[in-house]
């Protein structure tokens, strides 16, 4: 039967559809296995770099099919989809197999190529039989879907628009619709579904009509192409090179951008999506305007579009060096209010950063196959090796990339691929082009000239210093690093009234040495060791400034092991935080494990007395996986007998119905669950504790003796606590209130990390902070409920803290309320109550009020922040 142009529509839409499963598939993937390998860079390398490495053999398997089979029809590529589906079927029960895997017989891997290819070779069988699949549909597709040798070139070029651009849909539908909605499971459900459904269309519907023609001696009718072709039958290796190193220098790219725009975009999972998603925009974009040439176009275009890229990466640091003004004056100008106009705005600004070096990509690979085909069939079978080889790059590049961030920076390394793309089109020009050897000479005198000269003028600092953060005049930075994990920077805030530092990862703070900082950091470290009755082994996940690690070496514990994900940290904290951390890491006691905290509870059998999860913000991508209640669940595996975990959690850019789901799912794990609020400064975190055995509160008597150890005491005092009901009057929650507190409340889950993504649209630090702490204020209790035993202190005394703390607290509920008169008189009169805690009360809650105003008191909006503000 004949095609028709509604045939051409109806494949058109499946190879979308198929590209847009495909992003999804590699979504949920990365999510799932992160979370049991760890998210460090050789982890998320080994994930991606599994999944390439299927997509390159199965296109280069499909163009070897394609050489001895010359008749084909959408049927096979049908059939092709149908294993993709089956694959992401029994993908389903992928998670609980590898978990076992970790648990039973790798272990905890620290970071490294071992851990690389280790991890890889473990992940690929499991999904290297829909990645196979998938990477086998572009040459079967290719070849069914072409008509003609006459417009080979176009249908290439439609093919690779069309799967690209369903590839930005599912991107953005797995971020924005189908993962908070459905869940990972139900997500991977409905892109299997997906699969299996374009595989019946293609196989029942359309597999019938239009058998490809069997063109294996129709020429070219542009002899250009011919002779291009032509001289490749002496050099077969010269393609796929230059497929590799576009591939590799692409996704090199892709990772540097991701880098900077992560710290104008912020580390949410919209940020990442939307990032991905204009890249490949980009490149769809192109490869749709190309379709109309590539037929015509010779080899000294294809040359031409790669020195463009080169060019157009040059200008390309000078664009991202001004981004941070061109989203301020977009944001200023459109007042963008919600999620979806927000990020359009943002999405705009960055993509006229990257639409230009993106659009020569998109028009170079499809443009390239055709250049170098003659026929249909060949068409098909090259593009498959091609597009092998380009994957190839790319799986190179996953994991050399953040490595070479770390040692030559970010400008450094795009300026490398603008050479990179340079000598690209200096090869195929003198290579395809031109026989003259003078000319083949004179083309590579200038493109060295020219990668010198791109070296020379590029920018000195790092584009990332230009963004917003660090260019706000009371966000000064000091210092940083461009290395594997990530940008770590030290930065100096002005905060009106005194100075302090702030280490950042990526743009996320995760200690400082600020007055609520310095108080968190320390009790993160003393409480949970208060509460245990001979703490001997700590787990502590996050190392930050040092300062927690201190506090648990002022205790006298036998071993100390820091698991930290960024030895970038570690290096910031022993140049600037040593005021902190006084150089704990000389404490023979103290081990570092580099590699992923989660990762490393799933895979070592050794226990703990107390583990400490000081982990940065659960909203930011990824981290919402140390939230969850199989986390926990980890968590209390490793923990001995009378074991404490401790848990960082914040109150400011948490939505309510978040905050009480991450509860709710540690009150599940731990039933014996308190939660503290360092009332000495106005700080918007909480620690919740949870006892492995359900075994009363600590005695007094306890307390007095682990409160008044000399080194603790002394540390304790810095804080403003000369006695041990001002630690224990800190407690705000205990386990006879979360049975009314959460009642009804959903439990946070692998499955439905819910957080990343619905506190992730919430723009304004304030929103949460408010909202969470009149949560806590309505559910307060009386410690002295839990404090049993004969009293070492006077009954006066304790009696003279539970009122104090009465009215600390609801002085700090008038002035989140905007109420800062209100909020003076409470303090005043916990001031008269209890004129022992006068030092650090009188500093931070009633000199500094006027100071502390919030913003959302400022512009005059009362007690409920408004939407949009501060991304941080």
């Amino acid at each position: 039967m004949k095609r028709t142009r509604f045939w051409d529509v109806e494949a058109g839409a499946l190879f979308f559809l198929s590209g847009a499963a495909g992003l999804v598939y590699q979504t949920v993937w990365q999510r799932q296995l992160v979370m049991i390998y760890g998210s460090t860079v050789y982890a998320t390398g080994a994930v991606l770099g599994s999944f390439m490495a299927g997509l390159a053999v199965g296109s280069a398997l499909g163009g070897r099919w394609l050489r001895r089979r010359p008749r084909t029809t959408l049927r096979t590529y049908g059939y092709a989809e149908w294993l993709i589906a089956l694959g992401g079927f029994l993908s389903l029960g992928m998670p609980p197999l590898h978990a076992f895997l970790v648990r039973n017989g790798l272990g905890f891997l620290p970071m490294g190529y071992r851990a690389y290819l280790v991890k890889s070779a473990v992940i690929f069988p499991f999904i290297g039989l829909p990645t196979l699949a998938m990477g086998a549909t572009f040459p079967l597709f290719v070849r069914a879907w072409t008509r003609g040798v006459q417009s080979a070139g176009a249908r290439v070029s439609a093919a690779y628009s069309l799967n690209t651009l369903g590839a930005v849909g599912g991107t953005l539908a797995a971020a924005f619709i189908l993962i908070p909605v459905l869940g990972l499971r139900g997500t991977l459900l409905a892109a299997a579904c997906v699969n299996l459904l374009v595989g019946l269309a293609a196989v029942v519907h359309l597999g019938r009509d239009g058998r490809a023609e069997e063109d294996t001696g129709a020429q070219s009718e542009n002899g250009n192409h011919s002779r291009t072709a032509g001289r490749l039958e002496r050099r077969g290796w010269f393609p796929l090179g230059i497929y590799f190193f576009a591939g590799y220098a692409a996704i090199t790219l892709e990772i540097v951008w991701t880098r900077i725009l992560v710290l104008h975009l912020g580390s949410s999972v919209y940020a990442y999506a939307l990032m991905l998603a204009l890249v490949l925009l980009g490149i769809a974009l192109g490869s749709f305007l190309v379709a109309r040439w590539a037929d015509v176009w010779d080899a000294k275009v294809w040359a031409l579009v790669l020195a463009g890229i080169a060019f157009a990466l040059v200008l390309n640091l000078y664009q991202l060096q001004q981004l941070g003004s061109v989203i301020s004056a977009m944001v200023r100008a459109f007042r963008p209010g919600r999620l979806i106009p927000i990020f359009s705005v943002y999405g705009v600004a960055i993509f006229q950063a990257l639409v230009l070096p993106t659009l020569g990509m998109g028009l170079a690979f499809p443009l390239g196959i055709r250049i170098l085909s003659r026929t249909v069939r060949e068409v098909a079978v090259r593009g498959g090796y091609l597009y092998a080889a380009n994957t190839a790059g790319a799986i190179v590049a996953g994991l050399a990339a953040p490595l070479l961030l770390g040692h030559l920076g970010e400008n450094t390394v795009i300026s490398a691929c603008a050479g990179i793309y340079l000598l690209l089109a200096a090869g195929v020009f003198t290579g395809l082009a031109v026989s003259r050897r003078f000319v083949r000479v004179g083309v590579w005198a200038a493109a060295s000239v020219l990668m010198v000269l791109g070296g020379w003028i590029r920018p000195r600092l790092p584009v990332s210093l230009h963004a917003n953060v660090y260019r706000s005049p009371d966000h000064r930075w000091v210092d940083y690093l461009e290395g594997a994990t990530g940008f770590v920077a030290v930065a100096e805030v002005n905060a009106g009234w005194y100075r302090y530092k702030v280490l950042e990862i990526n743009g996320v703070n995760v200690a400082g040495t600020s007055i609520d900082l310095r108080m968190i950091q320390k009790m993160q470290g003393h409480l949970p060791l208060l509460l245990h009755p001979e703490p001997r082994d700590v787990l502590h996940i996050g190392f930050g400034s040092g300062g927690t690690a201190y506090a648990v070496s002022l205790h006298p514990v036998r071993t100390i092991d820091v698991v930290e994900i960024s030895p970038d940290v570690v290096t910031m904290a022993k140049r600037y935080f040593q005021e902190v951390n006084h150089r704990v890491w000389e404490d023979s006691r103290v081990h570092f494990l580099w590699g992923d905290g989660r990762n490393y509870l799933l895979g070592t059998s050794k226990t703990y007395d107390v583990i400490l999860s000081d982990s940065i913000h659960p909203k930011y991508a990824g981290n919402g996986t140390l939230y969850t209640l199989e986390y926990f669940r980890l968590a209390a595996d490793r923990l001995r007998r009378n074991g404490v975990f401790s848990m960082w959690l914040p109150l400011y850019s948490l939505t309510p119905a978040n905050f009480q789901e991450i509860l709710a799912a540690f009150h599940r794990v731990f039933p014996r669950m308190y939660v503290w609020y360092f009332h000495s400064t106005i700080n918007n975190y909480v620690v919740v504790t949870g006892f492995k055995d359900p075994r009363p509160f600590p005695p007094p008597g306890r307390w007095r003796m682990t409160f008044y150890r000399p080194r603790v005491f002394h540390d304790l005092m810095m804080l403003g606590y000369s006695h041990p009901l001002a630690v224990i009057d800190n407690l705000v929650i205990g386990p006879a209130g979360w049975t009314p507190a959460l009642e009804g409340v959903k439990l946070h889950r692998d499955n439905r990390p819910v957080v990343e993504f619905e506190s992730s649209r919430v723009f304004n630090r304030e929103f949460g902070w408010i909202e969470n702490f009149r949560w806590i204020y309505r559910h307060r209790e009386s410690w002295t409920k839990y404090v049993h035993g004969p009293l070492p202190w006077a009954g006066s005394l304790v009696l003279k803290y539970r009122q104090a703390q009465e009215r600390v607290l609801r002085g700090q509920m008038e002035f989140l309320s905007c109420h800062t008169v209100e909020a003076k008189k409470d303090f005043q009169a916990a001031l008269r109550i209890l004129p022992a805690h006068r030092e650090p009360w009188e500093f931070a809650r009633y000199n500094m009020l006027d100071r502390l105003r919030l913003r959302h008191c400022r512009d005059g909006s009362g007690g409920r922040p408004s939407e949009p503000g501060s991304r941080r």
